[in-house]
């Protein structure tokens, strides 16, 4: 329900792009749409796991989680150079 509160949406919207956005992403463009994609990712995993309650997600620790999840953050915002 929160999530779908334009005044929550809207503050959650604010929040990534003046915090998340602004300090991450502020080296350059393509930078800026990294951030963005990877902070979509996440609160895209908080709704399934605390709003949604998909099950495999929420079966899981939080140690388990940031296992699975962390690879995949650390390869949009640091790609290795293609050869």
């Amino acid at each position: 329900a929160a999530i779908s509160n334009e005044q929550a949406s809207a503050q959650l919207r604010e929040l990534i792009q003046t915090r998340v956005v602004h300090d991450l992403g502020s080296r350059n463009a393509d930078m800026t749409v990294r951030v963005e994609i990877v902070s979509s990712m996440l609160i895209g995993l908080i709704v399934g796991r605390h709003i949604v309650h998909v099950a495999g997600i929420v079966e899981q620790d939080r140690e388990s989680l940031v296992r699975v999840v962390a690879p995949a953050v650390q390869a949009i915002l640091a790609p290795t150079p293609a050869y």
